[in-house]
């Protein structure tokens, strides 16, 4: 059946059990036999952990974002994709992560590897930990670039790199992102959908889709930051002509901007409020 993957359970190096699964099928906890142990430790020895498409995990509320990933992937250093992907497992105010790689290619969060066609989950906020807990801890960028990062987002209302967040994150760059927002009055930003922390030395480039009544914008969706030293050349697209907030910076701005630019393309229709910079 060509829908249907094999997955080999294996014990003592020999394999004792193949279960044709489809590709749902393996985003969904129950469907492994009781010796596939999931769990939420960040960088437990053992077990997996599947993200789910609101942020919560192991299918605690929501059907599963990505197929399982070992919970000893996590790190606080990021280097690979799952590890960025795997934040969600800490978002306490103590999380100090690091970018260690020049370069960091998310292009397999367009349905490929562990992902959806729904794309990469946001980190914070929405349904995570314990219901919409924000990322709160400290993202150092070191330059480093993210790149290809895809979203196709139709369950959250904040939707970016992070969904919702109030950490200090800085010298980031993010390119070639493209993120949408299908629910109404969704947050969207290709950093963050909601913002309330320090956003310093920040830069992004790539695409930005809202739906019904969208808060969209080219870095953060609805800022109530301190948003310094960042830019944006963005494609911020409203499609709502009845309603919504655009902005080449951030869709709607009750924080602070300092010495920051947009440069992007941002598109309204009817009584839409759009901005070039807010």
């Amino acid at each position: 059946n060509s829908d249907k993957n094999s997955v080999g359970f294996g014990v003592n190096n020999r394999t004792v059990r193949q279960l044709g699964l489809s590709t749902a099928d393996m985003m969904d906890s129950t469907m492994y036999p009781t010796g596939f142990t999931f769990a939420t430790t960040a960088g437990a020895s053992t077990g997996w952990v599947i993200v789910d498409l609101d942020g919560s995990l192991n299918n605690a509320s929501s059907s599963g974002g990505t197929t399982p990933m070992l919970l000893s992937e996590y790190s606080q250093n990021i280097v690979t994709p799952h590890q960025l992907q795997l934040m969600e497992l800490n978002l306490d105010s103590s999380a100090d992560y690091s970018l260690e790689t020049s370069h960091l290619n998310m292009g397999a969060t367009n349905g490929r590897d562990v992902w959806s066609p729904a794309g990469f989950i946001p980190i914070g906020g929405n349904n995570a930990g314990s219901g919409g807990t924000y990322f709160d801890g400290y993202f150092r960028g070191n330059g480093g670039t993210i790149a290809n990062l895809f979203i196709n987002d139709t369950t959250n209302s904040y939707v970016g790199l992070f969904g919702e967040t109030d950490a200090l994150i800085e010298n980031l760059n993010l390119t070639n992102f493209r993120v949408s927002a299908s629910v109404s009055s969704a947050e969207v930003g290709t950093l963050a959908g909601y913002a309330d922390g320090w956003i310093t030395r920040v830069n992004a480039d790539g695409v930005v889709t809202g739906s019904t009544d969208p808060y969209a914008g080219g870095l953060v969706g609805y800022n109530d930051s301190l948003i310094t030293n960042s830019s944006a050349a963005v494609t911020v697209n409203d499609p709502d002509a009845a309603s919504g907030y655009a902005g080449g910076l951030t869709g709607y701005n009750d924080g602070i901007i300092r010495s920051s630019s947009a440069s992007g393309i941002v598109r309204g229709q009817g009584d839409s409020e759009i901005g070039g910079l807010t």
